[in-house]
């Protein structure tokens, strides 16, 4: 329901889109909605204790898409900050 009223109010903030624009739109809006819903630091905390976007999600309190969602549009400082938390993860699999 979080998820829901997030992507809405995007919506909202934004305001009415050409008909042919609405794919991208939707995108657009629920990207935001993931970067409004999910703080970079507690990605962090969910991340260090597992990978899998649906355990994420469930720290989260979110959708595993708009974990993926998230996760898609760090940019490189919010990836930067993600790689001490996330080390042991890579560490396991070498």
């Amino acid at each position: 329901m979080r998820t829901t009223l997030a992507h809405e109010a995007v919506h909202a903030r934004r305001g009415p889109c050409p008909r042919w624009l609405i794919p991208r739109e939707e995108l657009a809006v629920h990207a935001q909605a993931a970067r409004a819903l999910i703080p970079i630091g507690r990605l962090g905390e969910a991340l260090a204790w597992s990978l899998d976007p649906r355990v994420v999600a469930d720290e989260l309190e979110v959708t595993p898409d708009l974990v993926d969602a998230r996760l898609q549009g760090l940019g490189p400082d919010e990836y930067a900050t993600l790689w001490n938390p996330t080390a042991h993860h890579r560490q396991a699999g070498a």
